[in-house]
């Protein structure tokens, strides 16, 4: 696996639309000889605190421990970034993120009902979660 990096302007983090979204990165990961990748986190950083804009697995290439690589690499870019805290929301319904998160130290501290949508009248809540880097 090739973990790769996006930094602040890869990711179009520059100028006035920058400043609401605070220090934008990404990081990927792509599969031996393979072009397409296997997964990817973008988060953001801005007053000592980062969050987890959003973290995606191929189907492929889930549970091969892909979501984790990705996870630590994000705590390690906001920890590089003086984040003390990293944020994260993931639906209630995604066991497997949520015992990944649970497994990593993550805590959930609050709730979003009905926040993901799954069809006609259909939805799911968001759970919040949140880990100190210090």
């Amino acid at each position: 696996l090739a973990l790769m990096a996006a930094g602040p302007a890869a990711a179009g983090a520059r100028g006035e639309s920058g400043a609401a979204w605070g220090d934008v990165r990404g990081e990927g990961v792509r599969g031996e000889g393979r072009h397409v990748p296997a997964g990817f986190v973008l988060m953001r950083a801005a007053a000592g605190e980062a969050e987890i804009l959003s973290l995606g697995v191929a189907p492929l290439w889930r549970r091969h421990g892909i979501g984790r690589v990705l996870l630590r690499a994000a705590m390690a870019t906001a920890q590089a970034m003086a984040a003390t805290r990293l944020f994260l929301e993931v639906a209630q319904d995604n066991r497997a993120a949520r015992a990944l998160y649970v497994s990593e130290g993550f805590t959930a501290v609050g709730c979003r009902p009905a926040y993901y949508r799954r069809g006609p009248g259909l939805a799911t809540a968001a759970v919040v979660f949140r880990r100190d880097l210090t």
